[in-house]
């Protein structure tokens, strides 16, 4: 995985169909890099001309060098890998001595290891041994492995600032490793907010207002649901095994969001919120087949 492709966002477009704007408009407003691709030129109804024109129309974008690519037979590749070289900017550099902090982009459970959590370092390091702490859900775990992707997991001895690669630290409670939060060091985390304290005639750093021992990444924020609808198990001993299936499926949908419902005629169960109403049977389905509840 590349260094700053967490910061940075291609364009992907299919010749057959064009997929969702709402990220490219995202990393529009961010001011992000994007580099336009025209996948799948290899299907008979391609049409790359005419793609790339509603791509300029609708978005705006300067399709002269769109690349066009076929991962099927091969064709683009290099032409990818060198505009990431020449577009993408280069991580800046942290400033020596600046404390950890890491933005998780993503994660999914396993049930050995626990929570596997991908992130990308901007400031400091992290090792083996370590004990991180996540910002916005106040967790703290042990780092058991890290490492890259290769593409497979590899493990390394450190991650340094600039850095994208995976953590583990036998982490069961989804709830602790959220998209888009802050990874930081307990260690610097606990020094740092001890010299807030220490100013502030020792107060508690619980009441000191506005008081950030290590400054967060910006971006992450709780979604706010716009449609809700009931989820009840059939089958009441179903209900633990829904509950933790919908806590592995928030790991990789931040815009789920389920508390613990009670109805008079369907028992206990769950209210789900989502941003938009097509999610909802999304969801759905995700749990059916992927977490086997198959009684809802």
């Amino acid at each position: 995985m590349f260094d700053n492709t967490c910061a940075h966002s291609f364009l992907t477009c299919s010749c057959t169909f064009v997929q969702t704007l709402a990220n490219v408009y995202l990393a529009l407003e961010n001011d992000l890099e994007i580099i336009p691709v025209l996948n799948k030129i290899d299907l008979p109804a391609a049409d790359p001309d005419r793609v790339a024109e509603e791509i300029e129309e609708t978005i705006g974008l300067d399709c002269t060098d769109i690349i066009h690519a076929s991962a099927k037979a091969g064709i683009g590749i290099e032409d990818i890998m060198e505009a990431i070289i020449q577009k993408v900017p280069a991580p800046t550099l942290a400033a020596p001595g600046a404390p950890l902090r890491a933005l998780i982009f993503d994660s999914y459970y396993d049930p050995y290891r626990g929570v596997v959590v991908f992130f990308r370092i901007v400031d400091g390091e992290v090792k083996k041994g370590d004990k991180i702490r996540f910002l916005a859900s106040g967790a703290e775990h042990e780092v058991t492995e890290v490492g890259v992707m290769q593409p497979q997991q590899v493990p390394v001895s450190t991650l340094q600032a600039g850095e994208v690669g995976y953590i583990c630290g036998s982490i069961k409670d989804v709830q602790d490793a959220r998209v888009g939060d802050t990874i930081t060091l307990s260690t610097q985390y606990k020094a740092a907010a001890a010299e807030i304290s220490k100013k502030n005639g020792n107060k508690p750093i619980s009441e000191i207002e506005g008081a950030l021992p290590i400054k967060p990444l910006p971006g992450y924020a709780e979604s706010v649901p716009m449609v809700y609808c009931g989820l009840f198990p059939v089958d009441a001993d179903d209900y633990e095994g829904l509950r933790d299936s919908l806590g592995k499926l928030m790991l990789n949908d931040a815009a789920l969001s389920y508390e613990p419902e009670v109805s008079g005629a369907m028992g206990f169960g769950f209210r789900c919120g989502f941003l938009v109403s097509l999610r909802c049977p999304y969801e759905f389905l995700v749990l059916t087949w992927t977490y086997s509840q198959r009684k809802l």
